[in-house]
């Protein structure tokens, strides 16, 4: 065996190494430091190397094991990436982010800074948290209807406050066919109002509802208030001044306005114009019955087309017997038209023998006839005639 002991090799111009264009057929054997531009072959018969992972130095960037890769440190590519789990304890940077399977984010996502433009369907299992404000743009694009859809079969959107206090509902019941805005404050207290001067911020956001006076108010008990927030009936409309609530058709052909204006209260029948019409007020289904107001401010009972100040289409009676007067001693009516008049006081005593009677004066062709009711007997006064 030939043994060449040299404390360097270098090739015949002494500009470089020595070539082995053959190879070394029992290899090198070195105790010290290799230095080379490149290895070549596969790198099986190579011992001390750890195959497993990339280091930097004496720290491991990149570990293979038995699933695929640990990465510590920042990734960074050019082109695709395509894998089919990644895991990953720092920060993931992409541009572009294509995922054909599913995405699962078991910490907190503190940012997301985009817009996302086409989702297909989102469906989350747990609670979102949004600490500012949510924005939906127009529900219709194109002709085509666009929605914000919570829930599927029960429920619909539940708002709660922060501090725990109460909460909003709205929602549809599929089961009573109904639209559903309610409110639990817990205290049993509950009121819903509408409040149309909430106001703004600079930043555009809505500010702070409290101590806002609300258009309109509905209780826990179940009253409704226009105007007030503490109404006393199931509908009650106030106003500082003039107040009045108006119920007209479409067509504009009739308007009713009740209210009260300055010191008085008011029920005003009328047209689109203003111009009077006829206000009727009758229990039933027929309109034929009842109290009419025409246009001329006559008053018909039982009488739809009044000819006087009051036409009453049956008869009058008192409160009570014998204890109301019709007129007064400063107030009399100037002619009484009727056929038969019945006088009785019953009940009563006259003024000269104490007694009590009941008569009827009829007319005659020639003659006024007396009728006394309580014996029958027939008497005719006695008449002069004058010139």
């Amino acid at each position: 065996m030939s043994r060449i002991r040299a404390d360097q090799l270098v090739n015949r111009a002494g500009s470089g190494g020595p070539k082995f264009p053959h190879g070394v057929a029992e290899g090198f054997s070195v105790s010290g430091v290799v230095t080379a531009t490149s290895y070549r072959g596969d790198g099986s018969q190579l011992t001390g190397i750890d195959a497993s992972s990339l280091k930097d130095g004496s720290n491991v960037k990149v570990q293979a094991t038995n699933t695929g890769a640990n990465v510590t440190g920042n990734v960074s590519a050019t082109g695709n990436v395509s894998a089919v789990d990644v895991t990953a304890s720092g920060n993931v940077s992409a541009v572009n982010a294509t995922f054909s399977g599913d995405l699962t984010v078991n910490g907190t996502t503190t940012t997301i800074d985009t817009a996302v433009t086409s989702v297909d369907s989102l469906s989350l299992d747990g609670n979102i948290t949004i600490g500012s404000t949510v924005h939906a743009p127009d529900f219709t694009d194109g002709g085509s209807t666009k929605a914000i859809t919570i829930g599927t079969t029960g429920d619909a959107l539940l708002i709660t406050h922060s501090s725990g206090q109460g909460l909003g509902y709205f929602g549809y019941e599929a089961g009573g066919d109904r639209l559903v805005v309610a409110c639990d404050g817990g205290s049993g207290g509950n009121k819903i109002d509408f409040i149309t001067d909430a106001g703004t911020t600079s930043g555009g956001s809505t500010d702070n509802l409290n101590g806002k006076v609300p258009k309109m108010r509905i209780t826990a008990a179940g009253n409704v208030g226009i105007g007030t927030d503490n109404p006393g009936d199931k509908l009650d409309v106030q106003n500082a001044g003039n107040c009045f609530v108006n119920i007209k058709s479409t067509d504009n052909s009739g308007r009713i306005a009740l209210g009260a204006h300055t010191n008085e209260n008011r029920i005003k029948s009328a047209d689109s114009g203003n111009g009077a019409k006829a206000l009727k007020i009758f229990t039933g289904t027929s309109s034929d019955t009842g109290i009419t107001i025409n246009a001329s401010n006559n008053i018909g009972i039982n009488s739809t087309a009044p000819a006087g100040a009051l036409d009453v289409g049956g008869n009058v009676f008192p409160a009570a017997d014998n204890t109301h007067d019709l007129g007064s001693a400063s107030k009399r009516w100037a002619n009484i038209y009727t056929g038969d008049l019945n006088l009785s006081n019953e009940g009563s005593a006259n003024d000269v023998d104490g007694t009590w009677g009941q008569y009827t004066i009829q007319e005659g062709e020639d003659d006024l006839f007396l009728i006394n009711r309580r014996t029958g007997k027939k008497y005719k006064f006695n008449l002069t005639e004058v010139d």
